[in-house]
């Protein structure tokens, strides 16, 4: 269990490094794409 537990962390620092620039960019191109945003 500790050596799961300690192998489960590096994982999921790198599955946010990977999926917050994926999330960053998608929410971009809507705030672009959105013409209800445009003003803001």
């Amino acid at each position: 269990m500790a050596f799961l537990s300690t192998l489960s962390k590096p994982v999921f620092l790198r599955l946010i490094d990977i999926f917050l620039p994926v999330v960053n960019d998608s929410f971009m191109s809507f705030m672009k794409l959105s013409p209800s945003f445009c003003h803001i």
